[in-house]
């Protein structure tokens, strides 16, 4: 069977979309990259890489491809749309909704609803949000003097900052999400919690952050297979993957070295997956990492003690047969997102997948059948 070469980088959508028009308006039977409808309004699609394999019903290639593009296009539109904490949607309770209408009782989408409800009972990550917030000022940066002014390890403010935060946080009387049943919640925030937002310019009480495209991941697979296209690969810039391909893939991994990246393994895998890839550095310009000059690299893995980024590891990398991501994501978050790493997490990563990879102190482990 003929091998697809999927690489982490994404290098392969650069190639794929410079296909041109006449691909665009003609396609060709096997495997193409399905691009969203741009002109549906604001999504996630640029977050996304999805692969179908062409010609494999009873209809044209142009056809299929039109119809899977419209699949793939709905589910990003509404991924974003509900998980966005910085617009508000029309007729839509999303992320933003909530975060401005606090201690208010409304009824959200089902697919929400299902996310909030998992991720609180991983831990209360989404109450990071005032954290992911100053985070994303500082991935956002231009510089290392503006960086610094948002990083709560060089900037005094940020610092006293990110104190209050955990302290409001880890009280539990300041913030807390119900979830009421019947796809209802209620974001209680007191009224000290309201004036200190108040007062330095909070906007985001709660917040999925770099976490929410392990749900998105799952919608948009789980609304492909739904109506039908069981022939593809959906990677996401964030690390999470599903597949459902009986034809192998390799997924290419990298190093980090002295600040540059060092293709490493190529790990095969076939089959319907779902994999998830965590790694302490940036594979391309990303808004999920800033590198200093120095070397120094800031994440947004914030942790639940302190409100600092912090990893266990280099990477690790979980492949796992008929496993969606959220459940492989949900299980990785505490092995990763601590100081150490330690053998009891070597064991528990290895219990979770079918294929792992870890990169830890300059080393690498992997159980996959390298080529």
């Amino acid at each position: 069977m003929r091998v697809m070469f999927f690489a982490i980088a994404l290098a392969i959508a650069v190639g794929a979309f410079a296909f041109g028009i006449y691909h665009i308006l003609h396609a060709d039977s096997g495997w193409t990259v399905i691009e969203a409808d741009k002109g549906s309004g604001l999504s996630c699609a640029d977050d996304f890489v999805l692969q179908y394999k062409l010609g494999e019903r009873n209809r044209s290639a142009t056809t299929e491809r039109k119809a899977i593009a419209a699949a793939y296009t709905r589910g990003c539109v509404l991924g974003w749309q509900l998980m966005t904490p910085h617009a508000s949607i029309a007729d839509t309770v999303n992320i933003w909704w909530l975060n401005h209408h606090p201690n208010e009782t409304t009824q959200v989408h089902p697919m929400l609803y299902q996310a909030m409800e998992a991720s609180l009972k991983s831990g209360p990550w989404l109450y990071l949000g005032p954290l992911y917030e100053l985070a994303d000022a500082l991935m956002a940066s231009e510089s290392d003097e503006e960086a610094a002014a948002y990083d709560p390890r060089l900037d005094a403010d940020s610092h006293v900052f990110r104190e209050c935060v955990m302290e409001m946080i880890l009280s539990g009387d300041a913030i807390s999400l119900e979830l009421l049943g019947n796809d209802t919640v209620r974001l209680n925030v007191s009224d000290e919690y309201l004036a200190f937002a108040d007062n330095w310019g909070v906007t985001r009480f709660i917040d999925f952050s770099w976490q929410k495209n392990a749900w998105i991941t799952d919608w948009i697979a789980d609304m492909l297979e739904e109506e039908g296209y069981t022939d593809y690969v959906l990677t996401c810039r964030q690390g999470f993957v599903r597949g459902c391909s009986e034809e192998p893939f390799i997924y290419q991994m990298y190093a980090w070295q002295n600040g540059e990246l060092v293709p490493n393994v190529r790990i095969p895998y076939s089959g319907k997956v779902g994999a998830v890839h965590l790694r302490a550095f940036p594979l391309e310009t990303s808004r999920s990492y800033y590198v200093y000059r120095s070397g120094a690299i800031r994440t947004l893995f914030l942790s639940l003690e302190d409100g600092l980024d912090t990893c266990s590891a280099e990477q690790i990398l979980a492949f796992a047969q008929n496993q969606s991501c959220t459940e492989m994501f949900l299980k990785m978050l505490p092995l990763w997102i601590c100081d150490t790493w330690t053998e009891d997490m070597m064991e528990i990563l290895q219990s979770l997948s079918d294929v792992y990879y870890l990169a830890h102190s300059g080393m690498y482990e992997t159980n996959a059948a390298v080529p």
